[in-house]
């Protein structure tokens, strides 16, 4: 298993995370997995090894969506660009409900990013 490198979880984690491993095991920090993934092409790569995995899976499909939906905010990531482009996952359209539910998750993760 190769290291990993977080560029947001690792602030809402209480202990260090630097394998995918150790992040699956983590039922909290799993919760904005998608959200790391927007940020992070190396772990976006990881993810793909394991895309059995119903949970990464789903971590993904969220992280193109809002991606796409917002990318003129974010640096380029073309490892999650190559996954739709190879129709590997399909991004969902955010309708209101999704957006009420998670806007502020995604506000709370890219204003330090921004940066």
């Amino acid at each position: 298993m190769s290291s990993i490198h977080l560029t947001y979880l690792q602030k809402l984690s209480d202990k260090p995370v630097n394998t995918l491993d150790g992040l699956l095991k983590e039922t909290r920090l799993l919760k904005s997995l998608w959200l790391e993934l927007i940020f992070n092409p190396e772990l976006v790569k990881e993810c793909e090894k394991r895309i059995a995995s119903p949970i990464i899976k789903n971590a993904l499909i969220k992280a193109l969506s809002w991606y796409l939906a917002f990318r003129w905010l974010f640096k380029k990531n073309p490892s999650i660009e190559k996954l739709a482009q190879k129709k590997i996952i399909k991004p969902f359209i955010i309708r209101d409900d999704d957006y009420k539910k998670d806007y502020r998750a995604f506000l709370k993760s890219i204003l330090p990013l921004l940066n």
